[in-house]
């Protein structure tokens, strides 16, 4: 068996380098699109818009794989720009759960569109085969990274 060690550092810088270069790309692409949203901000409108049911604060900061204090501003700014709300569960009217206004809605799918045509840009030339082991490969270490 090889020794991987170099290439396991290697892939920690290159996965901070790509974050941090695929957050600025989003902010600038959302930006000159017209969008008033943040990368982040985005990731909590896409969850919920992939929702059926309400979500919690915890469950959100759950499915995001982030601290509940940092969701909870996101929600709020969010709230303040009229693009998700707070409600009474029905079934439990002490639990509030969040869901997309009709706003929220539009806004998400601008911002979808923009997002989808930076990644086609970015990736778009790559093979299905090699994109869908890149998937597989992110995937794998996120569930490895979630079970310590």
């Amino acid at each position: 068996m090889s020794d991987n060690s170099t290439y396991v550092s290697e892939l920690a810088a290159a996965l901070q380098r790509l974050v941090a270069e695929l957050t600025r790309a989003t902010r600038t692409s959302l930006g000159n699109g017209g969008v008033d949203i943040t990368p982040d901000q985005y990731m909590v409108l896409n969850v919920l818009a992939g929702r059926a049911d309400l979500a919690t604060q915890v469950q959100l900061a759950d499915e995001l794989g982030r601290e509940k204090t940092v969701v909870l501003r996101q929600i709020d700014s969010l709230e303040q720009k009229g693009l998700l709300e707070r409600i009474a569960d029905s079934q439990d009217r002490r639990r509030r759960g969040l869901v997309l206004t009709d706003e929220g809605r539009r806004v998400h799918a601008v911002a979808k569109t923009i997002i989808d045509q930076l990644l086609a840009k970015l990736a778009g030339d790559l093979p299905a085969e090699e994109l869908r082991g890149v998937i597989k490969f992110l995937d794998e270490m996120r569930a490895k990274t979630r079970s310590l």
